[in-house]
Order: structure tokens, then C-alpha cells, then sequence
């Protein structure tokens, strides 16, 4: 009998580990490991002061589902300054999608006319791809670039996101289609 009551602690015990162990998996790490998947670097074009450092807010997402943000006050960011968060399974996997989809590349647009004051970099660390453009209307990026920008403020922006809001903002929006001659209005 004791055996019996031994081996019975023992399992109620694995079991315990074992269901601990899932729900502390299941949380993402505040402390993200390794090189991010996504970061998008803004800053400004120069320094306020001479010899003052430029200031920068710095969105990074990294593959075990972590984000993490960092702002400066020059921007206008509220406290605190430095955030994380965890990024749902779906998400992350549109997120990631919207990345392998993402060519990295300038494209021809119509020129804006506002001023621009901040440069961007956007970056797959992991890919060794870069791209560096203008806020609010500088050089436009490729469809896919641009989607992923948007997926991956929406995914570390907080809050709750429908699936379907996600996809919509990750996945590439389809060109507008202009009405040809040849081709009549349905």
C-alpha cells in the first residue's frame, strides 16, 4: 500500500511540475534573447543642442514573441519610456508572414510637399535587410514594406486587435485598379 500512495505522490507532483511548467511557457519573457526579428528606428534629422545625442524611438520584435519600445521625451513620448509586451501566436505569425513578404525597396510615388523632419530605418536583422526613409512623406517603399510597418506598429501597439483587423493591416493591399478605356466599368 505504501508503494501505491508513494507512486501516486509522485505522479500529482510530475503533474503539478508539468502543468506549472506549461503556464509559465505560455507567458512570453520581459526579457527578450537574441537578435530581433523587426526593428523600425526613428529619429530625428539633427541634435537640439550641438554635442547632444539624436533622439530616437526604437520599436523591436523579437521571434519568441517579445516586443519591446523605446521612446524619447524630445518626441512628445509619455512615461515610461521604455515598454515590452508579448505578441499573441497569431500575431506573430502574420507578423512574420508580413516580413518574408517585404522586398526592402524604394518604388516610384507622387512627391509630397510636407517637410520632413524624421528619418526612418527599417530593418530585418536576422534577413540583413535595411531601409532608410523620411517621415511623414518621404521616399515611398515597396507594398510589402509598407505593410509590414503597419502590421508591426499594430501588433506592438497594445490593445486588443481582431485577427481580422491584423490581417488587413499585415497582408498586402491589392492595387487600386484604374478604369481603362478598352475596359468598361462593371
Amino acid at each position: 500500500m505504501s508503494r501505491r500512495l508513494v507512486l501516486a505522490t509522485l505522479a500529482a507532483i510530475a503533474l503539478v511540475g508539468a502543468i506549472d511548467h506549461a503556464t509559465a511557457a505560455a507567458e512570453c519573457r520581459q526579457r527578450p534573447r537574441g537578435r530581433p526579428i523587426y526593428r523600425a528606428t526613428e529619429s530625428g534629422f539633427a541634435a537640439p543642442t550641438p554635442g547632444a545625442p539624436v533622439p530616437r524611438q526604437i520599436l523591436a520584435v523579437y521571434p519568441d514573441g517579445t516586443w519591446t519600445w523605446h521612446g524619447d521625451p524630445s518626441f512628445g513620448d509619455a512615461e515610461p519610456l521604455a515598454r515590452t509586451g508579448c505578441v499573441a501566436p497569431a500575431a506573430l505569425r502574420e507578423l512574420t508572414a508580413a516580413l518574408a513578404r517585404a522586398r526592402f525597396r524604394f518604388i516610384t510615388a507622387p512627391i509630397c510637399a510636407a517637410v520632413n523632419d524624421r528619418k526612418v530605418v527599417i530593418e530585418a536583422p536576422r534577413r540583413g535587410e535595411r531601409i532608410v526613409t523620411e517621415r511623414p512623406c518621404g521616399r515611398a517603399t515597396d507594398r510589402g514594406t509598407a505593410a509590414l510597418a503597419a502590421c508591426a506598429e499594430r501588433v506592438a501597439g497594445g490593445g486588443d486587435v481582431s485577427l481580422d483587423d491584423l490581417r488587413a493591416s499585415c497582408r498586402l493591399a491589392r492595387p487600386a485598379r484604374e478604369l481603362s478605356p478598352r475596359r468598361p466599368a462593371r
